[in-house]
């Protein structure tokens, strides 16, 4: 799962006007993706069973508004 990656293959993290990378799949040794980069990577139907499934554990953040649902979105991912 890489978030710079262009349809065409290439890099947009690494290209610039001169020369073209591609992407090698990431994340970049620099690079550290947050729960959000990953959850923007989902296919839909990732998607679907992760939002289930996150909803079951977790509905309360959304319903009390407390703002720990963005502080998760933005930590760094967990492997796995």
């Amino acid at each position: 799962m890489c978030m710079y990656k262009r349809e065409d293959g290439s890099c947009a993290y690494r290209s610039c006007a001169a020369v073209t990378e591609y992407c090698v799949e990431g994340p970049c040794d620099d690079e550290v993706l947050t729960n959000a980069d990953r959850i923007r990577a989902m296919s839909d139907e990732e998607l679907g069973a992760f939002l289930g499934d996150w909803a079951e554990r977790h509905l309360c953040w959304i319903m009390d508004g407390s703002g720990e649902a963005l502080a998760w979105l933005q930590q760094p991912a967990e492997e796995g």
